[in-house]
């Protein structure tokens, strides 16, 4: 395949460190500048690969460490086929994308072949709130629609359960327990004046709800995490007034054990997940000051001691971002830069701290 992209690299990094970094840990800087406008992203769970989607409708996968294309996924008809979100299967061999045209399309990485375009019948215009997920057994996807999460058997082309909740905002994201036994759920909405948000935890097996997490206040839900022993899940909330918060839920119980509020005022969109054996969390933020005045940040927060180690701002907003599954790299685009996917290492060290290099 002939490259017309053009990829910049700079091998020098430039650091946001708490730590001085070794030589070990240098890592080639660079941009990947994507033909157009990213709108999802995500790495392979080799972490060799990053897979971008387009608001062309093309998915595009690079050996991102190279700064290579290494192909490119296009249906046959990608007018109006913006991809909305992306998710690889746990062995690395599929992808699925969802687009805006009502579909969900299931690659084979390695060959580039199309193995099922299923058609999402009644498929909601909610943008900002769709997420998809492999379930480990790699033959079901889950994704939201609304108010619905729908588990889907890619063999047979069908829905293989349904779970519908009703008269609340619609679900915005999706994680699923290491086990592959229960998935988590967030709801909610950060417009107009909601007061409802929270997540549900929900058996797949036995499609029963199991808990419904939330306390007062019931701000709205736009991320879910659950940490790697299983044992937690972490919800990050908007609220309609006052800061970010993040609130750490003990699974088995379905009881709140932490609230983690921030002085940060996130009104578009506030992520965290959970780093380093789940003792670190990661947060994202979109702030808005003023009209066209907003702003993105990262931040790492350390739940033993209960405070912020590290934070790195951005002029613009945070468009897209995802998390290696190494949990290593970071990979990011800003609002009016989104052709351009910026790289980031994540260092995390017990005994020297927290750090950030930038690849400019």
């Amino acid at each position: 395949m002939k490259i017309k992209y053009n990829i910049f690299f700079i091998f020098s990094c430039f650091s946001f460190s708490l730590f001085a970094s070794s030589k070990e840990d240098a890592f080639p800087s660079f941009i990947i500048e994507n033909p157009t406008k990213v709108i999802s992203i995500t790495f392979t769970f080799d972490d060799t690969r990053l897979i971008t989607g387009g608001i062309d409708g093309i998915v595009r996968i690079w050996d991102w460490k190279n700064g290579l294309l290494i192909n490119e996924l296009v249906h046959t008809n990608v007018s109006h086929t913006a991809i909305l979100s992306l998710n690889v299967s746990r062995d690395g061999n599929l992808l699925a994308a969802l687009c805006k045209n009502h579909r969900i399309n299931i690659w084979n990485i390695d060959t580039g072949d199309m193995i099922r375009s299923i058609i999402i019948p009644n498929m909601l215009n909610y943008d900002l709130y769709h997420d998809l997920k492999f379930l480990s057994d790699q033959s079901r996807i889950v994704f939201v629609n609304g108010g619905d999460l729908i588990i889907w058997d890619i063999v047979q082309d069908h829905e293989s359960a349904v779970f519908r909740k009703f008269f609340r905002p619609p679900f915005t994201s999706i994680a699923v327990s290491p086990d592959d036994s229960m998935l988590v759920l967030g709801y909610g909405t950060g417009l107009g004046d909601y007061r409802d948000g929270g997540a549900i935890v929900w058996d797949i097996e036995s499609k029963d709800q199991i808990n419904d997490l939330k306390v007062q206040p019931y701000h709205p839900v736009s991320c879910v995490d659950y940490s790697a022993n299983g044992c937690w899940i972490l919800t990050s909330h908007i609220p309609v007034s006052g800061n970010a918060e993040s609130r750490l839920w003990d699974v088995e119980e379905g009881k709140l054990i932490q609230k983690f509020i921030f002085d940060y005022k996130a009104r578009l969109r506030f992520n965290s997940c959970f780093l380093a054996n789940d003792n670190k969390i990661l947060l994202v933020y979109q702030m808005v000051y003023g009209i066209n005045d907003t702003s993105g940040l990262f931040a790492i927060y350390d739940i033993d001691i209960k405070e912020v180690q590290m934070e790195m701002k951005f002029h613009n907003s945070i468009s897209v971002i995802t998390l290696s599954h190494n949990k290593n790299y970071i990979a990011t685009t800003l609002w009016g830069e989104e052709e351009k996917v910026r790289f980031f290492k994540l260092g995390i060290s017990s005994s020297m701290g927290i750090g950030w290099k930038e690849n400019r």
